[in-house]
């Protein structure tokens, strides 16, 4: 259990796995890519957390990224697939595409949470395309959005943004909150439960000092 040199602390009464989970400047960061190539040439990725880069290399078939800050302030993440280009797409004879490089978010995990399987990375932010006055044409003929897109299969240059505020599963409740219980998972239940605990202890903490004060 935990130990604290504050005699009013009642931070013992709550699991250290738990106080870690919910410490409310950590962000754990882990992006699992699953990259897909073409002319044997792999995606080019860029990974930025607040304009610090912190992956800029080829992706290759899977790709993890793990990354650990503490910050109070609101953390942005951008996932920026670039360098694209018409040689990346390959056809055959009849102008079938055999090879078409592109790249799949398939797990984003913050704070212990997935992201992805949680549906909660759609609240978050979007993914937008670059695209040339040609690709924009091409779209357009054949009556394709070109806008930002929730898409988690990346296949044209273009950037995924993530905006988090902290702390971090403050956030995720809020956004879950708005589903009915038996749509949540047994994690988001749990986090909900977390922090009525953390904020019942705090409070708790506050009444015992204020107390000891006044006598």
């Amino acid at each position: 259990m935990s130990t604290n040199n504050d005699p009013y602390s009642l931070d013992f009464l709550i699991p250290d796995h738990i106080l870690e989970l919910c410490q409310l400047d950590k962000f754990d960061l882990s992006i699992h890519l699953v990259a897909t190539a073409a002319n044997n040439q792999y995606p080019l990725i860029r990974v930025k957390i607040n304009d610090k880069i912190i992956f800029d290399e080829q992706c290759r078939a899977v790709t993890e990224i793990h990354h650990l800050l503490t910050s109070k302030d609101p953390v942005q993440v951008t996932v920026e697939y670039y360098g694209r280009t018409d040689k990346d797409t390959v056809v055959d004879s009849e102008g079938n595409i055999v090879e078409n490089q592109h790249l799949e978010l398939t797990k984003i995990v913050v704070n212990d949470v997935d992201i992805v399987k949680n549906s909660i990375i759609y609240n978050l932010g979007n993914y937008t395309k670059n695209l040339s006055l040609e690709q924009i044409q091409y779209y357009s003929d054949h009556g394709i959005e070109t806008g930002p897109t929730h898409s988690l299969s990346m296949y044209e240059n273009g950037v995924w943004t993530l905006n988090f505020k902290m702390p971090i599963l403050t956030q995720f409740a809020k956004f879950k909150a708005f589903e009915d219980d038996t749509e949540k998972s047994w994690v988001d239940n749990l986090n909900y439960k977390i922090f009525n605990t953390i904020n019942i202890v705090r409070d708790l903490e506050k009444q015992i000092k204020t107390n000891d004060h006044n006598n």
